[in-house]
């Protein structure tokens, strides 16, 4: 009666894997319909019999939902890296980022086989818990995420507001991991950490991913920068991974004129093709853009870049994009999860399509490669209606490569960055200097002299951090640029870094000297 009872439970639970494979094979056709449920029907009677014996008869004692679980991830795994399986939990947690809230304050990315932590917010939970840029997470509240796709690690992290969740980092320096919980609450992250004049008449925006609010903030930043005298924009998508669809499609509408395409799909069903087209109602005034990309520039922020490149509203610069423009379709199931389903994919206004090929993806999860395509390389030609030549193929094509940012952090730099030393001498130095607050523009009269560089080293000298004459001497632009970057951070957060940060960047320098093609275009 037990092992009845078993397989009944079995056999409900298992309903839920029935319906995702019905999806993925697509069981659409009339005259296939009974040939393939019974396909399907023979293969779910099987799984159901494989975890029953696996339940009565293996060695160790086994959980029925992780069997479940880890029996759709399997099944899902043959197919894109984008379609996963999300619990009830992972699931409900997932929308916080599109309206952006995130529970931590942290973003984490695949870098070397790892997930690491690159960037954490000021004054965030993860700031308050200690958490440093360049951690490595080996676990979330005792789970092992090595093998975990990105999604599904993001998930870990998110959860209601005023829970607590545990990470086990590994940090460099210290031989052992490290654990740190953090409290969760939601935050308001802003998608425009910065903008500001680069030059008396060029304004930079650098949106770094796509929430709710980014079309408003945008308003809001240009409006700032045209009362400064702005009559040119440089945009910056480089690391955008993207964010919520509509944001970005608002975005593009921005730029673009109405009733002009902005992006459409393709599917294997009629339901899959929609087109997005530019209204007239939020049209900015029109200027010379350059928008800069790089290979973090993906998904969203690919189809904003490809529609302004498309119509010819303006440049793109820099290297070529990542390559990801599918579309996932949510498929919520009643016990709260869902199936995130590649359905679809975004297609260009002269219908390219952004997308790189799948097959390059490799062996590992959450880390993708491309079979890079190099500027010589094969490409497919399109013809916008102002006679460019654009170009199809494993992700965005830019109209110039620039010379590629090689700000390689070195073994001795990383080492203070992890020990927390730039953080800690900064803010002594504010306590010490606190008219460096109102110094009449920090950005562009502040700088970090040979004085202030003997006094930092002299702080790291005490901490018991050895060093030799010969490491200060290869990194001393590094130092400085660090030391100023940080005391902008305590000074002003994330907003200041970041424009610390965008003044020495070699890329924005060099995107200067394009305005001019890029008001040819208008």
């Amino acid at each position: 009666m037990v092992e009845m009872k078993k397989i009944r439970s079995y056999k409900i639970k298992l309903f839920i894997v029935f319906i995702i494979v019905s999806i993925i094979i697509g069981l659409k056709i009339p005259q296939h319909i009974v040939y393939g449920a019974q396909k399907v029907y023979n293969k779910w009677m099987i799984l159901t019999m494989i975890l029953d014996k696996i339940e009565r008869h293996y060695i160790d004692d086994t959980n029925s939902d992780e069997l479940l679980i880890n029996a759709i991830n399997g099944m899902l795994s043959g197919l894109d890296p984008y379609s996963v399986y999300l619990t009830p939990e992972e699931y409900k947690n997932r929308e916080s980022k599109y309206l952006g809230f995130i529970g931590l304050g942290l973003k984490v990315k695949y870098l070397n086989d790892n997930y690491v932590i690159v960037s954490v917010i000021d004054k965030s939970p993860a700031f308050i818990a200690g958490l440093y840029v360049s951690d490595i997470i080996l676990e979330i509240d005792g789970k092992k995420i090595k093998n975990l796709k990105i999604d599904q690690v993001e998930a870990l992290l998110q959860g209601p507001e005023n829970t607590k969740v545990n990470i086990l980092v590994s940090r460099a320096g210290q031989p052992n991991p490290q654990s740190f919980t953090v409290n969760r609450r939601y935050i308001n992250i802003k998608s425009i950490p910065c903008a500001f004049m680069i030059d008396n008449t060029t304004g930079y925006i650098k949106i770094t991913h796509f929430v709710e609010s980014t079309p408003h903030e945008l308003d809001e930043a240009f409006k700032l920068l045209q009362t400064k005298g702005m009559n040119k924009l440089l945009l910056d998508l480089r690391e955008n991974s993207g964010g919520a669809f509509k944001s970005g499609v608002d975005v593009a509408d921005r730029f673009i004129s109405g009733g002009k395409l902005i992006v459409f799909t393709r599917g294997k069903n009629s339901q899959a093709a929609v087109k997005y087209v530019a209204t007239s109602g939020f049209t900015l005034p029109e200027m010379p853009l350059i928008i800069l990309v790089n290979g973090g520039t993906a998904s969203v922020a690919e189809i904003v870049a490809a529609a302004i490149q498309d119509w010819d509203r303006g440049l793109l610069l820099g290297s070529t994009t990542y390559g990801k423009a599918l579309v996932q379709t949510e498929f919520p199931f009643q016990d709260g999860s869902a199936l995130l389903l590649t359905t679809a994919i975004y297609y260009t206004p002269l219908g390219r399509m952004i997308q790189r090929d799948l097959d390059t993806v490799v062996d590992k999860p959450g880390k993708e490669t491309t079979k890079a395509l190099s500027k010589t390389g094969k490409w497919t030609e399109f013809k916008t209606p102002g006679g460019r030549i654009v170009y199809e193929g494993n992700g965005l094509r830019p109209d110039f490569f620039l010379t590629e940012n090689k700000n390689i952090i070195s073994q001795f730099v990383y080492k203070l960055y992890a020990r927390n030393l730039f953080f800690s001498f900064a803010e002594k130095y504010i306590k010490e200097h606190p008219d460096v607050e109102a110094a009449e523009d920090y950005f562009s009269d502040f700088f970090i002299t040979d004085a202030i560089l003997n006094e930092f080293l002299a702080f790291v000298k005490k901490s018991g951090f050895g060093f030799s004459e010969g490491d200060v001497n290869k990194n001393k632009l590094s130092l400085k640029r660090a030391l100023k970057q940080e005391i902008a951070f305590i000074l002003w957060g994330i907003d200041g870094a970041i424009h610390v940060a965008a003044q020495e960047d070699p890329q924005i320098k060099e995107c200067i000297v394009y305005f001019d093609k890029a008001k040819s275009l208008l």
